[in-house]
């Protein structure tokens, strides 16, 4: 018959394994309710943390993860499209500068892009950028 016992320490061993997998699993889940939050707190983070009861320092080590700070990526766009249809919604009842701005800073197909121009022909191109602040 064989001997079926463990050996020395290997129970012990078993345990803090199980240990640490439980630790993981439960980062996961407070990081998946994190990303819910995230989204229905309108990316406040103070918030999210105050919901999770965690510090913002643990937030921001977790936003070093590359795998979490992609979700939180993800989290962002939605949260951006949401807001582009809200803020769409308004300006057809009339623009205003604050949702110009908001666009032009988080949705890249409102950013300022650079324009290039084509010119034909011979001869020297002038270009003059003037500074439109009145001059006092």
């Amino acid at each position: 018959m064989g001997d079926n016992k463990p050996k020395s320490g290997e129970g012990v061993k078993l345990v803090s394994k199980l240990g640490r997998e439980a630790q993981r699993v439960k980062k996961l889940e407070r990081q998946t309710r994190g990303i819910e939050l995230y989204i229905k707190e309108e990316g406040h983070i103070t918030n999210v943390c105050k919901l999770l009861r965690i510090h913002r320092n643990t937030w921001n080590k977790w936003t070093k993860d590359d795998q979490f700070n992609h979700l939180v990526m993800l989290a962002d766009k939605i949260l951006d499209d949401d807001m582009e249809r809200v803020l769409i919604g308004k300006a057809k009842r009339g623009a205003s500068a604050e949702l110009l701005f908001y666009l032009k800073k988080r949705h890249a197909r409102y950013k300022d892009m650079p324009t290039t121009i084509g010119v034909r022909g011979e001869g020297k191109v002038e270009v003059i950028i003037q500074d439109y602040k009145s001059k006092e």
